[in-house]
């Protein structure tokens, strides 16, 4: 029986030296680690900077159209208030609710392509995330990276960790993956 729990108590000592080595180990250095400043990457990739300009116009056609539209309600509200001292109780009610309706509907159309517009901004962000991290996974395997970060949560990084910044790779590697589409010929 002493020897059954001497052999015990050795199998338990051994495994607790060889967790806590390898343990050790991978604090020494065995296992590489990178980072990726994905903000900077992001902002430097071509394609990132093409759609962000596509959803900018379209931002800024709506908020053109809106002021547009503005104007011809102001001018209609002002155009009533003008003429409402002339008008029976029956039609300035009658044209009331019709600018009523009108306005609650420009507000309404306005909301619902602001949104469409920001759906189309969400789901370009998240594409282009998986891109990204695709493009990170293939650059750490072709390296033997083990870990790559984002430098936005790294609290500290020696000058050691800092040789291993992917960032450029990475806008590199994602701007000949992801071309930005040509614009198509005008037409004659």
């Amino acid at each position: 029986m002493k020897k059954y729990i001497m052999t015990l108590m050795l199998l338990t000592l051994s495994y607790s030296y060889v967790s806590y080595s390898s343990t050790r180990e991978v604090y020494r250095g065995n296992t590489t680690i990178a980072y990726v400043n994905f903000q900077e990457a992001f902002n430097k990739a071509e394609l990132v900077q093409s759609k962000l300009k596509e959803i900018e116009k379209k931002e800024t056609n709506l908020l053109t159209e809106k002021t547009q539209k503005e104007s011809e309600l102001q001018k209609k509200i002002q155009n009533f208030q003008n003429t409402e001292s002339k008008l029976s109780e029956t039609a300035k009610k009658n044209q009331q609710e019709s600018l009523q309706k009108e306005i609650m509907k420009f507000n309404q159309d306005f909301t619902e392509k602001a949104q469409k517009i920001n759906e189309e901004k969400e789901k370009m962000v998240a594409d282009l995330e998986t891109n990204f991290k695709k493009v990170v996974q293939s650059i750490a395997e072709e390296l033997n990276i083990d870990l790559v970060l984002n430098s936005a949560g790294m609290v500290y990084g020696s000058l050691n960790i800092r040789k291993n910044d992917i960032t450029s790779d990475v806008v590199t590697n994602f701007n000949k993956l992801n071309p930005v589409p040509k614009p198509a010929p005008a037409k004659k």
